[in-house]
């Protein structure tokens, strides 16, 4: 759930010292809004840009009766940071952008495991989005902000990712059954392997290592199946590259060349021997065009000499 101010509901400039918020305070301000649904006649209020209904506001009341003053503190911190503020609630990041907003923010030791909840569902949200599209940049940009949070609470913010990269795997994986049966052409495979997809996995930390390395494996499987099936060997190569180009486990790397090692002197060979085929190649249709160009000087000189 997104963050809410309780200052939304509670003007901040008619109340006393923060400090000094007692339950009076609370029911005069609930009982103003109970008012306003009278007055509305309506079953919804639209506050910052979210219709709330009676039953909403009221669970908001009953929690902000809990809040110490060191909680209304915070609260006011968020509340008169604006950036800090759009970023909770509507998850815009911009706020991050700028690096002194960012030096602020990591020096407010107090601040960051009371928002860490908050936090959560946009951060996650960002870093799943900027992994899926590639922003490489954006996505180290997201991490760096992540990475001041507790360790505690490094899950919540990765888990939507590392499912996502579950998935790629599984993708791989089905591509894979596929080409144990039939021919599968390169543009379904190069997507995994290209240069931001390397970049973007490897920006992740340690949490997604077991991932990563699944995926290193999957690309592994698909190599044996383009050698082994097919005996496109040079693809197959390429492939492996690729995937020792990733972070990957000792034991993961090892594999990955142990491959490459196999396989690799097909691939020469195979390289050797389309370039054998087309010098001959060349060499044929130069003599085509020789016995072209000597067949037209005969055909000339004939006809000078008949005129």
């Amino acid at each position: 759930m997104n963050y809410f101010s309780p200052f939304h509901l509670i003007d901040l400039n008619d109340l006393p010292p923060l400090s000094r918020i007692n339950p009076a305070i609370l029911k005069s301000a609930r009982k103003r809004w109970l008012v306003e649904f009278d007055l509305q006649n309506t079953t919804t209020i639209s506050v910052v840009n979210k219709d709330l209904d009676k039953d909403t506001i009221l669970k908001h009341f009953d929690s902000f009766s809990t809040f110490t003053a060191e909680t209304w503190k915070m609260h006011q911190v968020i509340y008169e940071n604006k950036g800090l503020l759009k970023f909770l609630e509507q998850g815009d990041i911009s706020f991050f952008s700028n690096k002194k907003n960012l030096t602020s923010f990591k020096e407010n030791q107090d601040l960051l495991p009371f928002i860490a909840t908050s936090c959560e569902q946009p951060l996650s949200d960002i870093l799943h989005r900027n992994y899926r599209e590639k922003e490489v940049v954006l996505l180290e940009d997201t991490l760096e902000t992540i990475d001041l949070f507790p360790i505690e609470s490094e899950s919540q913010f990765y888990r939507k990712t590392y499912r996502f990269i579950k998935g790629q795997v599984k993708e791989l994986e089905a591509l894979i059954e596929k080409g144990e049966t039939e021919y599968i052409e390169e543009h379904y495979i190069l997507p995994f392997v290209e240069n931001r997809s390397i970049e973007s996995l490897n920006s992740l930390p340690s949490y997604f290592d077991s991932v990563r390395d699944e995926y290193g494996l999957a690309l592994e499987d698909m190599s044996l199946i383009l050698h082994n099936a097919y005996r496109r060997t040079t693809f197959a190569s390429h492939i492996l590259k690729r995937g020792l180009s990733l972070k990957l486990g000792e034991d993961t790397s090892y594999r990955l060349n142990h491959v490459l090692q196999q396989i690799e002197p097909y691939a020469k060979a195979f390289k050797d021997k389309h370039l054998a085929i087309d010098h001959s190649e060349i060499s044929k249709i130069w003599s085509i065009i020789h016995l072209f160009i000597l067949g037209a000087l005969v055909i000339l000189l004939g006809l000078k000499t008949m005129l």
